[in-house]
């Protein structure tokens, strides 16, 4: 069977298009994101994108954190935070696209930002209907 070839300046084969494409939608929100970036990956990854300069002051941002926790009365002793960074930052959500920009190439399309993902992708529903229709317009 010959199928017709759909020209971008014809407006009613767009339309039929249109109306047969379908579109499915997954939108991710990664629980504690920032709370498992290893410290190490990310300079890394910086490392190989960014000027040395950038990636020395970057490095120094988590340095020397500590974290304690209060339990009622009880107060645990002072520890030094190894990963993450830190939630409510200017520079997290930026950080947090670096560590992940190499997610696997998918034929999806991808909206990241920070720890909110969203993927789409759109096909063809009946293929058959498609070329009935242009046929037949």
């Amino acid at each position: 069977m010959l199928i017709p070839r759909i020209t971008a300046n014809s407006v009613q084969n767009r339309r039929i298009l249109t109306s047969l494409l379908k579109t499915s939608t997954v939108f991710l929100d990664l629980t504690a994101a920032y709370d498992t970036v290893w410290h190490t990956g990310l300079l890394e990854k910086l490392n190989r994108h960014m000027p040395y300069w950038n990636v020395r002051l970057t490095e120094l941002l988590p340095q020397g954190r500590r974290f304690w926790v209060h339990l009622g009365e009880d107060v645990s002793s002072r520890r030094i935070q190894k990963i993450g960074i830190r939630q409510g930052s200017v520079l997290a959500p930026t950080l947090f696209n670096l560590y992940t920009n190499d997610l696997p190439v998918t034929g999806c399309r991808k909206f990241i930002y920070a720890d909110d993902i969203c993927q789409e992708t759109q096909y063809l529903l009946n293929f058959n209907a498609l070329s009935q229709q242009i046929w037949h317009a």
